[in-house]
């Protein structure tokens, strides 16, 4: 599992005052807002969002984040691969996927799952001699539909380069069941570890970038506790880059199946022997940051200074 490109982490200046007041937002709906501060092309894209203490000092969360629609915004599959008992030539499609559907609370690099009843869908079945149908939910149950969850699951790409900046790699997966029934199976739910049936996988850049070498290949967005022209200071440019890197690190490739039934067989085997898990580490991985520099009262008010002048 090689490190990305050391040209990523190469020492520089601390990040900009400047960079991090453009980089603050009040939550998660402000994403694509700040993103657009830096030149965002407004398609998918992958961030990192670090949450601060009341005296913005210290990170107190971090999560990754998308913003922007997925390319392949109208996702689908046949239900006789989700569900055996799943009527002939009836499909579901998943409609206007966006980035922003997807939350990823366990601080890494696999989503929440997201579950039918959280996401725009349909089933269209195809007759022989007729235009495709919508199939009515009081039909769901003859035609074989049951519940389903979906998550994204991302890991670095070894695409990233230094001319053209970091990539991550995508799979949306999809799983049968409700939340409540796939996390009673196994912990490996929430570690991003469980089999699924993959729906689509691509790449996006990772971002913000910012042409001040800081040490870190993007910049993270920044919710402070108190806003930055309130009171002028950040955590130290170490403390950001070791929060981004937290996150970059915890990312795993689970394993997939074709159909439900071949997926329910895998299931089956971790529920007995957990330990056999086919989840693979990413192809390439964020390296882990150096011990944190001593902070000195010099550091925080090089903050202050840049960050008074912000309205």
């Amino acid at each position: 599992m090689p490190p990305l490109n050391p040209v990523f982490f190469r020492d520089g200046e601390k990040v900009h005052g400047r960079d991090l007041a453009r980089a603050e937002i009040a939550g998660f709906n402000e994403v694509s807002e700040a993103l657009a501060r830096f030149k965002w092309s407004g398609k998918l894209t992958a961030c990192t969002v670090l949450g601060l203490s009341t005296d913005n000092k210290r990170v107190t969360g971090a999560s990754l984040c998308l913003a922007g629609p997925l390319e392949d915004r109208d996702a689908k599959i046949e239900i006789s691969k989700l569900w055996p008992s799943g009527k002939a030539n009836v499909t579901l499609i998943l409609r206007d996927l966006e980035g922003s559907d997807f939350t990823f609370g366990e601080g890494g690099m696999y989503s929440d799952l997201l579950q039918d009843d959280e996401v725009g869908h349909f089933y269209s079945w195809q007759p022989e001699d007729r235009a495709p149908l919508t199939v009515l939910q009081a039909d769901y149950e003859t035609s074989g539909i049951k519940r389903f969850c979906i998550r994204m699951n991302c890991h670095l790409s070894k695409s990233s380069s230094a001319e053209k900046g970091v990539f991550v790699r995508f799979k949306l997966l999809i799983f049968p069941g409700t939340k409540e029934e796939l996390t009673a199976k196994s912990p490996l739910v929430r570690r991003g570890e469980w089999p699924g049936i993959k729906l689509s996988e691509g790449e996006i850049q990772l971002g913000p970038i910012v042409p001040v070498n800081w040490g870190c290949p993007i910049l993270p967005l920044l919710v402070p506790g108190t806003k930055f022209a309130l009171l002028g200071t950040a955590p130290s440019s170490d403390k950001l880059r070791r929060a981004v890197a937290g996150v970059m690190r915890k990312a795993v490739v689970p394993e997939t199946s074709r159909t439900g039934a071949s997926l329910q067989t895998k299931w089956d085997h971790l529920v007995r022997h957990p330990e056999a898990s086919g989840a693979k580490a990413p192809e390439v991985t964020w390296p882990e940051p150096e011990a944190p520099a001593q902070e000195t009262g010099r550091e925080k008010r090089f903050f202050l200074l840049f960050f008074w002048g912000v309205s």
